[in-house]
């Protein structure tokens, strides 16, 4: 019977040294450790080991595509990255088995991130992924690019992305296309949720959550929109803060909810020719437009410049703040080659530091009384200026 007991104690200290040098999986399974994983992944590969360290950069390239199966976490080194490149990712895990990008130590920015470039694979797809702590080599925990001369393509769907030591997310380049973004979870980043060129708004949606960063703002840094697209009513702001605003040369919708928040003076809405802005919110949930400093003039302010498409129209939108570019808050602006006919109405125009509205008269069309069929206060000039 001593002796029972004198092995039953030596187990329980040899379970107790055990639970505290090693993970839950290397007492449950002692083929459970972590492998090392360091290098070019040149040929289709599978991780299905339930946990890998990353001591070094993982390069997907050659054409190779490695698939990562459910349940598996990948511990990363200190500014350690990933980089899809001439290659493919197939991340899909589940709820309950999730797959999981993080670092060897519990800190924002302690690893590089993942990063998708010039991967124009259409397999590459991140499902049920969580990453987190990175942002510590590129902006964020995970990057989405593309050169001048090639596209890059992939779908993100019930994701996690926080704890970044910048952004949550950063989508950029030439030819880069979200297939897929919905129903994710951005949250707990430094600088905020996202980071992103104007072109790709569009790819968001508004199933995704993007609070509880300590920036709770999704930074559009470049500005030229040159694709049909239609922006999603996002639980944060928009802020628009590159050098010149937005620069419109196709059909850009904003939905109805949506806020845009606008950096200094110098950020301003411009609609090309060959562009339209439809901004058609509801009572209940208008479009804001506005300076991110409340204070007359903080930014531009938006114009339209000879653009005859019938999807210009304004309808339930605040434009706040403005002035500090063009004639006002909105500036109408036409001449005898490029004429511009537009809708607005139920509109609210304040705080400008010169006009609400600004019309060259002689070559635009309004459909409806501009100066009755919209709210107008605190305008450092007036309302409305038939110039």
């Amino acid at each position: 019977m001593a002796s029972k007991m004198a092995w039953g104690a030596t187990a329980v200290a040899l379970l107790l040294v055990c639970l505290a040098g090693c993970g839950t999986n290397d007492v449950l399974d002692p083929q459970a450790t972590c492998e090392t994983l360091s290098r070019e992944i040149t040929e289709d590969t599978t991780l299905s080991h339930p946990c890998y360290e990353v001591t070094g950069l993982v390069e997907v390239t050659d054409g190779a595509t490695l698939t990562i199966e459910p349940g598996v976490t990948l511990e990363f080194g200190e500014e350690v990255q990933m980089t899809v490149s001439n290659g493919s990712l197939v991340a899909v895990g589940t709820a309950d088995e999730p797959i999981t990008f993080t670092g060897m130590e519990s800190t924002r920015g302690y690893w590089g991130g993942l990063r998708f470039s010039n991967s124009s694979s259409t397999s590459n797809a991140l499902h049920y992924v969580t990453i987190e702590y990175g942002g510590g080599y590129w902006d964020a925990n995970l990057v989405v690019t593309s050169g001048a001369t090639s596209a890059c393509k992939v779908a993100v769907s019930d994701c996690t992305l926080r704890e970044s030591g910048m952004y949550g997310f950063l989508i950029e380049g030439y030819d880069t296309t979200v297939s897929t973004f919905a129903n994710n979870t951005i949250t707990g980043n430094a600088m905020g949720a996202g980071k992103i060129d104007a072109e790709f708004v569009g790819d968001l949606d508004d199933s995704s959550t993007y609070t509880g960063n300590d920036e709770d703002i999704v930074w559009i840094f470049a500005g030229t929109v040159e694709t049909d697209q239609t922006w999603p009513a996002i639980d944060v702001p928009y802020y628009v803060d590159t050098t010149i605003g937005l620069y419109i040369t196709a059909d850009l919708a904003i939905s109805p909810g949506a806020t845009l928040k606008f950096e200094d003076k110098d950020e301003r809405v411009y609609v090309a020719p060959a562009g339209s802005l439809y901004a058609v919110g509801t009572a209940a949930n208008p479009i804001t437009l506005t300076g991110a400093t409340l204070t007359a003039g903080s930014w531009g302010g938006v114009r339209y410049d000879g653009t005859q498409s019938a999807s210009n129209r304004l309808e339930y939108v605040k434009i706040l703040y403005g002035g500090g570019y063009y004639y006002g808050n909105l500036d109408l602006a036409a001449s005898s080659q490029h004429r511009l006919e537009i809708t607005v109405g139920d509109c609210t125009f304040s705080h400008s530091s010169k006009w609400g509205v600004s019309i060259v008269q002689q070559y635009v069309t309004v459909t409806g009384d501009i100066a009755a069929d919209n709210t107008f206060s605190d305008n450092a000039l007036g309302d409305v200026d038939y110039r």
